[in-house]
């Protein structure tokens, strides 16, 4: 239950976004992209974004066939996040995320000789989009109204007192990976 309150979280925080139709059209988009990749790879862990997170969650209630997908665990993450990337790269010739995978990761759990192969593929199709074509949001911080306040509250407070530090959130927006870390 916790990790479905953290989802929740990432959603509600940033509602009138996920209530957009393009964004609502662009999620089930992914979404149907992610189930063939999960169907031409049953064997391989892969990673949602928030937005296919999101469509999944919304379905699995009414259509568990449209379930497609089970979270990693925290520690398979990395590099479950980094196999899916690459993969959606390879299969859809666009981008998954502007959220890099690591190079460590990809490269872990699998055998001396077959690390010159996974390098070819890495330097093929680990590139992120560009500045001006990134997805935005992802991996930007922004500050907080409320932590501001807090903070401002606190500093009028005396001399003595010391400001607590300006709170930053991060925004959920389409491409952000879905990690669990429960």
């Amino acid at each position: 239950m916790a990790r479905h309150l953290d989802f929740v979280a990432h959603i509600c925080g940033h509602e009138t976004y996920w209530r957009h139709p393009t964004i609502i059209d662009a999620a089930l988009i992914r979404y149907r992209q992610f189930c063939q990749l999960v169907k031409a790879h049953p064997k391989k862990v892969l990673v949602p974004t928030i937005d296919i997170a999101l469509v999944r969650f919304a379905h699995q209630r009414i259509a568990p066939e449209l379930a497609c997908f089970q979270v990693p665990a925290a520690k398979d993450g990395a590099s479950a996040y980094a196999e899916t990337f690459l993969l959606w790269a390879e299969t859809f010739k666009s981008p998954y995320s502007s959220s890099a995978p690591s190079f460590d990761a990809f490269l872990a759990h699998h055998n001396a000789m077959k690390q010159p192969f996974r390098k070819m593929k890495w330097d093929k199709f680990h590139a992120v989009p560009s500045r001006d074509c990134r997805f935005v949001g992802v991996d930007e911080s922004y500050a907080m109204p409320e932590a501001t306040a807090v903070a401002m509250a606190v500093a009028s407070v005396g001399p003595d007192t010391v400001a607590a530090p300006t709170a930053v959130a991060c925004l959920a927006v389409i491409g952000t990976p879905f990690k669990c870390d429960r």
